[in-house]
């Protein structure tokens, strides 16, 4: 069995987050197959039976993993172990308090951007 280690943010989910079109991430497994999801929240030593987070077969080895909101809630960088047959994929998410969906939030985010970019 292969481990894929994804270790950039996979994107941004709001604490508790309700609704499941906003708590969705990407994630490119190694191989299109069945995977079994299990999560290190923030402030664990180690993975741990998810609360019902779940991967949907987009295309191919494409995935949306959708964050269930018993996984998110606490704040801080979540991890995702995504265990098949032949395949082990890690990915990681932000929990954050904000709603990322948000116009000020994306407002800000593209101020800092900014203000972060060399000129």
């Amino acid at each position: 069995m292969a481990d894929v280690i994804r270790s950039q943010i996979a994107g941004v989910v709001q604490r508790r987050e309700a609704k499941p079109e906003r708590a969705q991430l990407p994630v490119e497994l190694g191989t299109a197959e069945s995977v079994t999801v299990t999560v290190r929240k923030p402030g664990e030593s180690s993975f741990s039976a998810s609360a019902g987070s779940t991967v949907t077969q987009i295309a191919g080895k494409l995935y949306a993993l959708n964050v269930h909101s018993g996984d998110s809630d606490r704040l801080g960088i979540i991890w995702f172990r995504l265990t098949g047959s032949t395949d082990t994929t890690y990915c990681c998410a932000m929990i954050v308090e904000y709603d990322p969906y948000s116009e000020g939030a994306v407002s800000d985010l593209m101020l800092k951007h900014r203000a972060a970019s060399p000129a």
